[in-house]
């Protein structure tokens, strides 16, 4: 049932976007200095992508704030490129401080900032909500950057899929030996050990950063699939995509596979040239793995990006997989998620996150693991089944993964 309500709010969405400009609603109602810069920046960021389409942002706030909208300046926490984008939307976004006028608009689009319960009555019916509540909910980052997603046309997608089947057939083609697969754990420091001359290598995440590790294996696909973290609004996320950008220019074979709903947030925020080599693959709530990306440009959505892009990327393109730098975890106690190599993660930038994005850290560690370790379990057991054969190249903790220990 709340699959169909999501596609008839998204075709509705979709449809009205052909008709008039759309009126977004920012509520409840700003009544800090923090708050209201940490608000125009979140919307300005998720909603540039189809700016074209909206007629206005409207943001609920006290009269105490109406002398502070002048004052704008970005967070220290958020991208610094944001500053252009707002310069470019300023004339859309409205501040109101009269709850009469608030409750009298019809929005098409109400994103909530916060949980906490207002007597508002939205006038419109059906409007798209978006819970971007950013202390209360650790999946806001998921919620909102859907926004985009929304204007991806039919006809838009089905034409990055037949790219994204057509460049994965062709890579097939080519008959690897094996595909390796690199992670940002401690053990992707053994990099040089690994003969890649006859491998096709898919790398992830901040191994961006790594130009030696680039240099070396000369990968040919490179995967992201956080909302935090690759498509969010913090200078961690802008310092991931400033070192993409330079290894999308050091290994200029290399294309970026990202989540269909992220597909216009990085065309919109990346630059020109990077285009042709950017591709969408969609995530979906299954009750199975695909693994064969050729006949259905889709997979199975999970927790984390090894069992989300990397293993199925890698099945449909070869039936012997290589593994190095997914370590996991030797005590699943500990208040994080795990260890990184230290050239291969943005470690200075890590707290923008914890500002920026404040709820996605109401999160139990250990639960998340354990959830990661099942979800990978399930998915060796569908390689196993379809006689793929995996090879760690550096031990792991992973338990699905010991027995393939070297």
């Amino acid at each position: 049932m709340k699959k169909v309500y999501r596609y008839i709010k998204n075709k509705k969405l979709l449809l009205s976007s052909k008709y008039k400009r759309l009126n977004v609603l920012w509520i409840p109602k700003i009544e800090t200095e923090e708050s209201l810069y940490r608000e125009i920046s979140r919307a300005v960021w998720y909603t540039y992508t189809f700016r074209q389409k909206i007629n206005s942002i409207i943001f609920y706030i006290s009269p105490e704030m109406q002398s502070k909208i002048n004052q704008y300046d970005v967070p220290e926490y958020a991208d610094d490129n944001i500053n252009d984008l707002y310069l470019e939307m300023k004339s859309k976004l409205i501040f109101r401080t009269e709850e009469k006028f608030i409750s009298n608009i019809y929005p098409d689009i109400v994103v909530y900032w916060s949980n906490v319960k207002h007597h508002l009555r939205i006038k419109a019916k059906f409007p798209f909500l978006v819970n971007a509540s950013v202390h209360d909910n650790q999946f806001e980052a998921n919620q909102i950057v859907k926004l985009s997603s929304v204007f991806l046309d039919k006809k838009s997608i089905l034409e990055n899929n037949r790219k994204l089947a057509g460049l994965l057939s062709n890579l097939k083609d080519e008959n690897y030996q094996n595909v390796t697969i690199f992670g940002s754990g401690p053990s992707v420091c053994k990099y040089n050990e690994v003969d890649a001359n006859n491998s096709l290598s898919i790398i992830c995440n901040s191994v961006v950063k790594n130009s030696d590790l680039l240099k070396k294996i000369r990968p040919k696909i490179v995967v992201a699939t956080d909302s935090v973290f690759h498509t969010g609004y913090s200078k961690y996320a802008a310092e991931f995509r400033t070192y993409l950008c330079q290894a999308l220019d050091l290994i200029e074979e290399m294309v970026f596979i990202v989540p269909l709903r992220d597909l216009n947030i990085y065309k919109s925020n990346l630059p020109q040239k990077y285009q042709h080599r950017i591709y969408g693959l969609e995530g979906k709530k299954l009750n199975n793995f695909n693994i064969d990306l050729l006949s259905n440009q889709f997979v199975k959505s999970t927790s984390n990006v090894l069992t989300f892009f990397l293993f199925p990327i890698a099945a449909t393109l070869s039936k012997n997989i290589n593994i190095l730098g997914f370590d996991g975890k030797i005590d699943n106690k500990e208040k994080k998620f795990w260890d990184y190599d230290q050239k291969s993660q943005f470690f200075n930038s890590i707290c923008h996150t914890k500002k920026a994005h404040p709820a996605f850290y109401n999160v139990n560690y250990a639960e998340y693991y354990d959830t990661h370790c099942l979800e990978v379990e399930s998915l060796v057991d569908v390689l196993k089944k379809k006689g793929i054969k995996i090879k760690n190249l550096a031990p792991s903790f992973i338990p699905a993964l010991v027995e393939y220990n070297d």
